[in-house]
């Protein structure tokens, strides 16, 4: 009989964990699992529900959202839920480690025979006072017990939950995000993106793709801006995507010297060729796991600039697949986009070589492999 293979996130928006949850659910063998997906009903979240359900997979929501301290009456909905669904296997995608305690507890509780999960980004623990300290590491080695299996995007985050947040070593495995270089691959630039965008087809044009949030980074690179158009003034940024920060940055951007050259576009559905029309992808991100936005990138044989994060420098070598900088300077970041805008050399160096790094370590089809492995092979009986 089929493995009743049920993926778990209490995400509540749309970002690079959700479509890696999504990638895995598209790509689980339909012969082998009965598919399903649980997470909270939100309308932000409603675009990846309604595409998990017409690839026939069943749907349920629970309503648990684990924000700060533990919720005793979340963890027993949990357990019910899972008692009802009775999945063989779980695998929770969490975009960090503070999320979907009471979930996999629950799972746990319910005793669904698999339960794994991913982190798709790691932070360090903040500081906290010596007894807050210990009572949150008592609590996450707790939750992680009871998991068969966690599995880390970058060695950097790997280390981090080995070493602040007691994660076991025997259980964590290191797989990289990936991307299918057959879908992602370098295009010929379309002047109707552009022309889309109201942005002229004969200037310099850098992007950023991601959430607009702190995380990205997008103040570090309008701090660096005014550097740019001294050295380049027909340089144009277009902003790529959506997010609580849209405001606050379109205020900040009235305030740069060129403000007609920041463009906020919005999301892109035809991203391979949203990539096409720059001339410099830009991830000024101040922390990242490893950015799927940055392996497409990769793959479509762009030239980039990047923050030093963790993944990051793991996919990129300085000087080599594109430029890096330290996280949150302005000025290295210009001076970096500047040498890559008037090295021709460099540009094209670094997009054949950023590509061919994807297809060396971060193709889709090995991390969907080494992650389907851990659903081990045991059938219901």
């Amino acid at each position: 009989m089929k493995q009743r293979l049920w993926f778990v996130t209490d995400s509540t928006g749309l970002g690079g964990a959700e479509g890696y949850l999504e990638t895995l659910l598209l790509h689980a063998d339909q012969q082998r699992f009965e598919l399903g997906l649980l997470m909270p009903p939100r309308a932000a979240t409603q675009p990846l529900i309604d595409r998990a359900k017409a690839h026939g997979a069943s749907i349920a929501t629970l309503d648990a959202v684990h924000e700060h301290g533990l919720s005793f009456k979340a963890v027993n909905q949990a357990a019910q839920l899972f008692r009802q669904l009775r999945p063989d296997i779980v695998h929770f995608v969490v975009p960090s480690p503070r999320r979907a305690a009471e979930l996999v507890l629950g799972a746990a509780l319910a005793r669904v025979p698999r339960r794994i999960i991913t982190f798709q980004l790691v932070t360090p623990i903040p500081r906290f006072n010596w007894l807050s300290h210990h009572l949150r590491l008592l609590n996450r080695r707790w939750q992680y017990a009871t998991l068969h299996a966690g599995i880390a995007v970058s060695q950097g985050n790997a280390q981090l939950l080995l070493e602040q947040f007691g994660f076991a070593k025997r259980r964590l495995h290191t797989i990289y995000n990936a991307v299918d270089s057959q879908r992602w691959q370098p295009q010929p630039r379309k002047p109707a993106t552009r022309e889309a965008w109201q942005i002229p087809h004969d200037v310099p044009l850098l992007g950023v793709v991601g959430r607009l949030s702190r995380q990205k980074g997008h103040q570090t690179l309008f701090e660096a801006l005014p550097a740019i158009w001294q050295q380049q003034p027909n340089v144009h940024v277009a902003l790529i995507g959506e997010g609580d920060l849209e405001g606050e940055l379109r205020q900040a951007a009235q305030h740069l010297p060129k403000p007609d050259q920041v463009h906020f576009v919005g999301q892109q559905r035809a991203m391979p060729a949203a990539l096409a029309a720059l001339d410099v992808f830009v991830l000024p991100s101040l922390y990242e796991g490893l950015s799927f936005a940055l392996l497409e990138a990769m793959a479509s044989g762009q030239a980039i600039v990047a923050s030093s994060t963790d993944g990051t420098r793991e996919a990129i070598s300085d000087g080599q697949q594109g430029l890096l900088v330290e996280p949150g300077q302005s000025s290295a970041l210009a001076q970096a986009i500047g040498r890559m805008l008037s090295d021709q050399s460099l540009n094209n160096a670094c997009r054949q070589a950023a590509r061919q790094r994807i297809q060396q370590q971060f193709e889709l089809q090995t991390m969907l492999q080494r992650t389907f492995e851990l659903y081990g092979k045991e059938h219901r009986t």
